[in-house]
């Protein structure tokens, strides 16, 4: 594994496994990047596991009555 994939693998499991998902800044500082859009564009990478629990997360409101509008 080279160094580019070391900052996106990097990037992508401390997001994953951060308290707060709201800690891109930090991240992207980390990984000094002077925009945050940089990190997002480039270094966060999704898994079809992580769109499968979105959806499910998804199905369970509507299931369950929540307004989702």
């Amino acid at each position: 594994m080279g160094l580019h994939s070391t900052r996106h693998t990097f990037a992508t499991v401390i997001l994953k496994n951060a308290e707060d998902k709201g800690q891109i800044k930090e991240i992207s500082e980390l990984l000094g990047h002077s925009q945050v859009s940089t990190t997002y564009e480039y270094y966060i990478r999704t898994s079809d596991e992580d769109k499968r629990n979105l959806l499910n997360q998804l199905d369970a409101l509507v299931s369950n009555g929540a307004n989702v509008g």
